[in-house]
C-alpha cells in the first residue's frame, strides 16, 4: 500500500480487502485483540490494531533473538562436589 500512493483505494477498502484474505484463525485473532469483531471498528483502529500487533510480535521476535546466553550459577557446596567428582 505505501510503494503505490496512488492507486486510488481508501483506506476503508485497504482494511476490507486485508481482512477479507486472511485466514479464518487469524481474523479470529484480530477480532479477539479488538475486543469484538473488526467489524465494528474504523478502518483507522483495525489499522492501528494491525499495527500494534505487528510491533508487538516484532518486539517479542527482537528480544528472543538478542538473549545473550549466561554462566550458570553454582552454590559453593554443588561446586565443591563437582570439583571432587573430576
Amino acid at each position: 500500500m505505501r510503494k503505490c500512493p496512488n492507486h486510488n483505494i481508501d483506506d476503508m477498502e485497504h482494511m476490507q480487502i486485508l481482512t477479507g484474505g486472511m485466514k479464518i484463525q487469524h481474523r479470529m485473532h484480530l477480532d479477539a485483540s479488538a475486543g469484538g469483531s473488526i467489524t465494528l471498528k474504523t478502518d483507522e483502529e483495525v489499522k492501528e490494531l494491525i499495527e500494534q500487533m505487528c510491533q508487538n510480535e516484532y518486539n517479542m521476535n527482537n528480544e528472543k533473538s538478542t538473549k545473550t546466553p549466561g554462566v550458570l550459577q553454582l552454590d559453593k557446596e554443588t561446586a565443591y562436589l563437582k570439583e571432587i567428582d573430576v
